[in-house]
């Protein structure tokens, strides 16, 4: 799981420097 959220955070991240640490749930 750590490996998902870690890139979902660093996908969202970069086009989202708004939500740091809090990706939304899109998926």
């Amino acid at each position: 799981l750590r490996e998902a959220l870690g890139a979902r955070g660093v996908k969202l991240k970069a086009p989202n420097p708004r939500k740091r640490g809090r990706p939304p749930k899109e998926k």
